[in-house]
């Protein structure tokens, strides 16, 4: 019975008074684009869960042309993976996905588990304008790049020591000399480690909790007064926090609870491994 209703369906179909509907393909298309409203009722018939196997059986019957009928198929069984339609075109739930990516509301893995087509979904994510990633990547790690630069100014050549000390921490610069520049080096750093800034630095995620309580006390620590070595040992901090943060390895200290110090060059995540061991860090 079901199937005597397809069939008067698809006869009615061919048979409607509305010429447009007589044939396959629209007049004087000759691209083998088929007629779209034939297509839409095909592809409704198909929603409606009518066994494709049964529209091909009966298509001859209908008048309908079997290459329209194997064409509507294929694009119903695209539509429901979200693949595109036809070469060149991406149906909408592609396009959703790809908007989903750009605003980084979805990655494409979630998209391709979800059935879409990764090519499809790639084209139209280009097409919408993906964010580099590299430049996200660099306008992030900027502020950690700019202290790790004023902190090395400092430290080439020794030129701490001529702003540190019993005289260079003492005694006024002379404008244009070298310790004037480091001198004025050293401030812009003072400005790049104020409390503000690490706790930007810290909710953005560019600095572990370790990193924020290192970058904290050698910035408390980081007198001109204070002795050229110990000057410098806060500035060494300084330093290994800033590249452990844009994910280089620094040189640290590791001491073991039976009072064991190993020196060694480690990375964030091996620092953080150590501590959760037990081991004390310290950057040097």
């Amino acid at each position: 019975m079901a199937d005597d209703i397809l069939q008067g369906t698809l006869n009615d179909t061919v048979d409607s008074k509305d010429p447009t509907l007589n044939n396959p393909y629209p007049a004087g298309n000759s691209n083998k684009q088929y007629n779209p409203k034939r297509r839409k009722f095909l592809l409704e018939k198909l929603n409606e869960g009518i066994d494709p196997v049964k529209i091909k059986r009966m298509h001859v019957m209908s008048g309908f042309d079997e290459d329209e009928v194997d064409d509507a198929i294929s694009t119903y069984q695209r539509l429901q993976t979200g693949a595109p339609r036809n070469e060149g075109e991406t149906d909408q739930n592609t396009k959703n996905w790809a908007t989903g990516v750009v605003n980084k509301v979805v990655t494409p893995e979630q998209a391709m588990k979800a059935g879409i087509d990764m090519n499809a979904l790639m084209s139209e994510v280009s097409k919408m304008g993906m964010p580099d990633t590299n430049k996200e990547e660099e306008k992030e790690n900027a502020a950690a790049v700019e202290g790790l630069d004023l902190t090395n100014r400092i430290l080439e050549d020794d030129k701490h020591k001529g702003i540190s000390g019993f005289i260079g921490g003492t005694t006024r610069t002379l404008p244009g000399t070298d310790a004037w520049q480091t001198a004025s080096t050293f401030n812009q750093l003072k400005g790049a480690l104020s409390l503000e800034k690490r706790q930007m630095l810290k909710g953005q995620g560019q600095i572990s909790d370790f990193e924020f309580k290192v970058l904290g006390q050698a910035a408390t620590d980081m007198d001109r007064s204070s002795s050229e070595d110990d000057f410098k040992k806060s500035l060494l901090k300084v330093r290994g926090v800033y590249q452990t943060a844009l994910g280089e390895k620094a040189r640290v200290k590791v001491k073991s609870p039976d009072g064991e110090v190993v020196p060694g060059q480690l990375s964030r995540e091996e620092i953080n491994d150590a501590i959760k061991q037990g081991f004390l860090v310290e950057y040097y």
